[in-house]
């Protein structure tokens, strides 16, 4: 299901939105992983949809690989991002997930 550009923004300015709030509370210097675990604990909180670590295939070459990246959280379907990938928008997207 394709989604319009309001649709992403809407979505990307909650996730945007969670991610400040736990910076917020947390401050700087942290693991990573906490910053992950918190942000995740935060979605919920906020009833975004979310994935944890999701894998996103990666093409080499012509050649598929099943898991080259691993994303810490995933609002969105990547199979429509792949589908859309074209659209300068949603490379974007990918270069900012």
């Amino acid at each position: 299901m394709a989604q319009s550009i309001g649709e992403l923004n809407k979505i990307t300015s909650a996730v945007i939105g969670a991610a400040i709030e736990v910076h917020r509370q947390l401050g700087p210097g942290l693991l990573e992983s906490s910053y992950r675990e918190c942000l995740c604990r935060e979605l919920l909180l906020r009833s975004i949809p979310f994935e944890k670590e999701k894998p996103l295939p990666i093409e080499y070459k012509g050649m598929h690989l099943g898991c080259g990246y691993r994303m810490d959280c995933w609002s969105q379907d990547p199979s429509e991002l792949n589908a859309n990938r074209s659209k300068p928008y949603t490379q974007f997207m990918m270069l900012n997930c």
